[in-house]
């Protein structure tokens, strides 16, 4: 691939209200000509849209190659899908700059089909990484052997979810609402930087300080909060208990929440008061946390600042909060990122 994408020719972007989203990109100065754009190869692809590694030229300086990501919707995309792409894009802009969020460098809105232009970060997701430090070898599985091969320590852990706080903190300070909070949605820049990424199902709320779902289907189950699961609710504090859960997929190195239950037992069990149970290499006060994320009532639960203070403090302290000596990976359940994604209830 050396231009662009196919062209989703059956999508027009004046339907339904989207011009209204490309209106608002092209005032802001986002809009990025399409022909200095040149696409290599497929880096990730979703439910409705493909991400391309390109080049674009003249995109941060003039006369400057720079390599970025370029998001595109799949040919087959709904309407609902390309609603959900062109409020991605807005709210990117809306957003702002992080340093724990990935950068929106531009678009292209001028014709389908529509490109969203991020930056490119080549380290891959937070589970992808996680899940690197795992021992293949069946007879060595703890993780004394990984942490001296891969120099990740149990404070670079506790980092990770420091960054991700951060991140989450500064976009409920927006009044955006992230709906898929995930360790595969974190993407790793240099040096480890964790960088919050996939804006297609966030929502801004400023107005209602919460958003309710009119239609679903197939949706992260294991990482969403009960009154999201049970009323289609989403707020804040609906993304704090998905962070407990991105904190569990940190501290047992990227495994499977709920193994071995289906979608209907994981939704039946939350209702009943069940919770991740406490890894045997995770200290009490760590575990507390994660519990307090996931207090039934949204009112319990922490917001990221005080999440953020908490980690904070226990890296601070250095007192053994994760004793990664004591993991063993056989108590945990790794499947391929496909099967963990979304899921029918």
């Amino acid at each position: 691939m050396r231009n662009a994408p196919p062209v989703a020719s059956q999508q027009q972007h004046h339907q339904n209200g989207s011009n209204n989203y490309i209106e608002m990109t092209q005032r802001k100065g986002m809009e990025f000509p399409r022909k200095n754009l040149r696409f290599r190869e497929t880096i990730g692809s979703g439910a409705f849209a493909t991400v391309y590694k390109a080049y674009a030229y003249s995109i941060l300086k003039t006369g400057q190659k720079t390599v970025v990501a370029v998001k595109v919707l799949k040919e087959n995309a709904t309407e609902n899908d390309r609603k959900d792409f062109m409020k991605e894009l807005s709210l990117f802009k809306a957003l702002g700059k992080h340093e724990n969020l990935v950068t929106m460098y531009g678009c292209c809105t001028d014709q389908d089909p529509v490109y969203l232009i991020m930056e490119y970060l080549p380290n891959g997701n937070l589970q992808q990484h996680l899940r690197s430090l795992i021992n293949s070898n069946p007879n060595s599985n703890t993780y004394h052997n990984q942490v001296m091969e891969h120099q990740l320590t149990p404070a670079e852990l506790l980092g990770f979810g420091i960054q991700i706080a951060k991140g989450m903190e500064f976009l409920a300070s927006k009044k955006c609402v992230h709906r898929d909070l995930a360790a595969r949605n974190i993407l790793l820049g240099e040096n480890n930087i964790c960088k919050i990424s996939d804006f297609g199902l966030a929502r801004d709320v400023a107005d209602s300080q919460e958003y309710e779902m009119k239609s679903r289907g197939r949706v992260p189950v294991r990482w969403m909060a009960p009154e999201s699961l049970l009323q289609n609710m989403y707020t804040t504090k609906s993304d704090v208990w998905s962070f407990g859960i991105v904190m569990w997929e940190i501290i047992t190195l990227g495994s499977h929440p709920y193994p071995g239950m289906t979608p209907r037992k994981v939704l039946e069990a939350i209702q009943t008061g069940y919770r991740l149970p406490q890894p045997d290499h995770c200290d009490d006060e760590i575990y507390e946390m994660l519990k307090s994320c996931w207090e039934e009532s949204p009112a319990k639960r922490p917001n990221f600042h005080e999440v953020r203070v908490s980690l904070e403090r226990m890296m601070e302290a250095d007192q053994g909060y994760l004793q990664m000596d004591n993991f063993h990976q056989d108590n945990y359940l790794y499947l391929e990122p496909d099967a963990a994604l979304a899921e029918e209830i």
